[in-house]
C-alpha cells in the first residue's frame, strides 16, 4: 500500500510540474484542461 502510494503521489508531483516547467507546451498538448482550470 505504501508503495503504491507513493507511486502515485510521484505520478501527482510530475503531472504538476510538467505544466509549471512548460506552460507552452501544455496548453498545445491540452487545450481542454486548460479551459478547464
Amino acid at each position: 500500500d505504501e508503495a503504491a502510494f507513493e507511486r502515485e503521489e510521484e505520478r501527482l508531483l510530475t503531472l504538476l510540474e510538467r505544466p509549471t516547467r512548460s506552460p507552452g507546451r501544455t496548453t498545445t498538448t491540452n487545450p481542454a484542461r486548460r479551459r478547464h482550470v
